[in-house]
């Protein structure tokens, strides 16, 4: 669900805490028909939505590298590169200026220049109605309607109907959807890209190789890494040509003060390593969806994409593979779906958070209902007597009792959502929906190349330990989740008053302390925390200040629970986890669950509601690495850049959400360009030096500020100096007293990996934040 802008992040709610989405009977018949369809998904149906001249692409791919001969159309492309953030009148502009200072040059128009990037490309976008409040689209099983199933409103503009006899229905809103299929094709239109995309299946077999002699792994690098991924290997579900894809899915406000609510999905190509896969150039944006409200039926705006991959996962796709000069036949497969909570519920098919079986991991924990409400809690421990709730007095339970095989639970998965299909009438869906954790199928099952359901479904870090945990933990300190009337009486509540204000002045003084590498330092949490404090600020509080910060603050047992829950976190968020390390966060995840729910909820009905979900999912953290390898490089954050960038990109703010859908567009074209020509990828393009930088060997680069000067070093300097160059076999002075040298003092230096050291010459300069 939303929670960043383009402009800026709007106060995050906690998605343990966000209202769900009803689904109904009506909504679980809907959805059979939209599986279906995606059944017999074919390029040719019109449900595909492709020109005769795409699906002709698709099936007859060029066969020969992407060359431009004519000088003129190369110099128009690049340009229409180059001013792609900027109008097509300043395009016009450049190009008119151009032209008179070169008489002999004929660029391309900005019109020309872009029908020639459709042609080159072949993407175009896939154009479909929707309903003018968002509610469904028209695909599928509601193309055919002329009002909303949900609303009534509308699907036509009556007023510009009417106002010329015979004319075509004018469609009151649309979306984009760009098919994947031509941009995968202009990934092997290069050596490089050939190379790039047989990433993954060539460490699958490192990995294997690996596991044939040891029996095990040393660590967990990569998705390769994962037993779901390296067993589907093994199984024959997927082929070392196969293009294996993660679709991720979010919603975004693009201004914080003004309505403009969206959703937006990417492709992103697992296929490709990690320093590629996850960078602008090779996101394929796949659909955006525009608001203002959020949708009632998800499943009609995935249908195009979904269709489209469906078609390919059937009927293959072909490429050219440039490095052999020859056409081959691919395969997409779906392993993973990644979205927060609330909108995995919908892709799913699943209850939700506040569900009996709430989970969605679709682990076999049954939750327990607190009195008096209809919301279920993930609680281990059962509430002391005279709890006595029907369906939640269950003995305690364990964290083993809530693993289970990715193959035991796709059996109960398709076991439940059988019975759930047999019910005949509303009083049975809701009794049978509360029994089995399901609303509907998924569409997802109508995908034939995929990892069983609901094991495509993984964990979302970064919502889970970047937004929950890090909210709860805060409700918790400042006394705004407790049920009592005085909240004093609860030991854990000790941030507020001017102990709250003290601890975000500490905070903001800390930011003087932090490296450059940590992005973006925390502000004043007191003032700042319901006013855009931004996920990698809650990161660095929670995981990175908070055990110095609140050592003083919160009683031992509890600190010691909260520094289990900071170690566990701070390693399932490593890009390459030891298999020592991750025994360790597996010890510490079960003891800081049970260990949280004796200190804060101590088997009190009344507090059944501090077990937020969230404590139940960071558990399932160890385990999921082992299926799925690091939770780094399967999480939303990938969406959030997307969602970010494209924000930035956006001039038309008086149509924001229809620009967008243009920028997506051209994003997918330029990227495709970028595959088949190199040369015109934006992120080739050498980085300037800032402005008085000095580069050095190996990359290493002096930064400002420095000295104006070279001046003479001190007695001490020169010491060290000399031992620095005596290492090195220079020609030296015999006593370092007679040595001397000038230097020109540089404040900063950046590293290879992009990380800037900091020299106290400058830093000890700054003043402090003010307290």
């Amino acid at each position: 669900m939303p929670s960043e802008t383009a402009e800026g992040s709007a106060p995050a709610a906690s998605e343990d805490e966000m209202e769900e989405v009803p689904v109904t009977m009506d909504d679980m018949k809907r959805a059979l028909d939209f599986i279906k369809l995606l059944k017999g998904a074919s390029l040719d149906s019109v449900h595909a939505g492709l020109s005769a001249e795409t699906r002709n692409q698709l099936r007859n791919p060029p066969q020969h590298v992407l060359e431009i001969d004519d000088p003129n159309v190369l110099m128009s492309i690049e340009l229409y590169v180059t001013l792609s953030n900027t109008s097509q009148h300043y395009y016009e502009d450049v190009r008119q200026l151009f032209m008179k200072h070169k008489p002999d040059a004929e660029l391309l128009s900005y019109h020309q220049v872009k029908r020639r990037v459709e042609m080159l490309t072949g993407i175009v976008p896939i154009i479909n109605d929707m309903c003018i409040d968002s509610c469904v689209g028209f695909t599928g099983p509601y193309a055919n309607l002329d009002k909303c199933p949900k609303c009534r409103q509308p699907r036509y503009d009556e007023i510009k109907a009417g106002m010329k006899p015979g004319s075509p229905a004018v469609p009151c809103k649309q979306f984009y959807t760009m098919a994947p299929g031509p941009e995968i094709q202009a990934v092997f239109r290069t050596p490089e890209g050939v190379e790039s995309m047989a990433y993954l299946s060539g460490l699958v077999e490192d990995v294997l190789a690996r596991l044939e002699e040891d029996g095990t792994l040393d660590s967990f690098d990569d998705v390769s890494h994962g037993s779901k991924f390296w067993g589907a290997y093994i199984a024959g579900q997927i082929n070392s040509e196969d293009i294996v894809l993660a679709l991720s899915i979010d919603g975004a406000q693009l201004h914080r003060n003004k309505k403009s609510d969206c959703w937006i999905y990417v492709w992103v190509i697992l296929s490709l390593g990690p320093d590629k896969r996850y960078r602008k150039r090779y996101v394929l944006p796949g659909a955006v969806i525009p608001g203002p409200n959020h949708p009632k039926d998800l499943d009609s705006f995935l249908f195009p994409g979904l269709y489209h991959v469906s078609a390919l996962m059937r009927e293959g796709l072909k490429v050219w593979d440039s490095a052999k000069d020859s056409l081959k036949l691919v395969h997409v497969f779906l392993a993973l779906v990644l979205a927060d909570g609330p909108a995995m519920a919908l892709l799913s098919g699943m209850v939700g958070h506040s569900g009996r079986r709430g989970c969605h991991l679709y682990c076999p924990l049954i939750g327990r209902r607190k009195p008096r409400t209809g919301n279920y809690y993930p609680v281990m421990l059962r509430p002391e007597e005279p709890y006595s709730l029907d369906g939640s007095c269950h003995p305690d339970s364990s964290r083993d009792l809530c693993l289970a095989s990715p193959a035991e639970l796709a059996v109960e998965y398709e076991q439940n959502l059988s019975r759930l299909l047999t019910a005949q009438n509303s009083h049975q869906y809701e009794q049978l929906r509360r029994e089995t954790g399901l609303t509907k199928p998924s569409i997802f099952s109508g995908l034939s190349r995929r990892f069983e359901l609901p094991g495509c479904f993984p964990l979302d870090y970064m919502h889970l330990v970047a937004l929950n945990i890090t909210d709860l933990f805060l409700g918790l300190w400042r006394g705004t989740l407790s049920s009592r009337t005085d909240s004093e009486l609860d030991p854990w509540v000790v941030l507020q008053g001017d102990t709250w204000l003290a601890h975000g002045a500490d905070v903001a003084r800390s930011a003087h302390f932090l490296p450059g590498s940590f992005d973006r330092p925390p502000q004043n949490i007191a003032e700042k925390l319901n006013s855009g404090y931004k996920a990698q600020e809650f990161m660095t509080y929670y995981y990175g200040y908070g055990p110095a910060l609140l050592r003083r603050h919160l009683p031992r047992p509890y600190l010691k629970n909260f520094t289990k829950f900071v170690s566990a976190g701070r390693t399932l968020g490593k890009h390459r986890i030891a298999r020592e390390e991750l025994a360790i966060a597996d010890r510490l995840t079960r003891e800081a669950e049970i260990e949280y729910e004796l200190l804060y909820y101590g088997r009190d009905p009344q507090h059944l509601h501090l077990i937020r979900p969230c404590i139940h999912t960071f558990g399932h953290g160890p385990s999921e690495v082992q299926k799925i390898g690091p939770l780094i490089g399967v999480t939303q954050y990938t969406m959030e850049r997307t969602i970010g960038n494209l924000g930035q990109e956006l001039h038309q703010h008086s149509t924001p959400l229809a620009n967008l859908s243009q920028r997506a567009l051209l994003r997918c074209q330029i990227n495709s360009l970028g595959y088949m020509i190199p040369s015109l990828a934006q992120d080739n393009l050498p980085a300037a030096l800032p402005k008085g930088a000095q580069l050095l060997d190996d990359g290493l680069v002096l930064l400002c500020p420095r000295d104006a000067t070279s001046r003479w070093t001190t007695p001490s300097e020169a010491a060290a100096f000399y031992a620095y160059l005596a290492g090195l076999n220079e020609l030296l002075p015999a006593d370092v007293s007679d040595f001397s040298i000038k230097v020109r003092k540089y404040a900063r230096l950046r590293l290879v990996n992009g990380q800037v050291a900091r020299s106290a010459w400058k830093e000890t300069l700054k003043p402090l934040a003010a307290s």
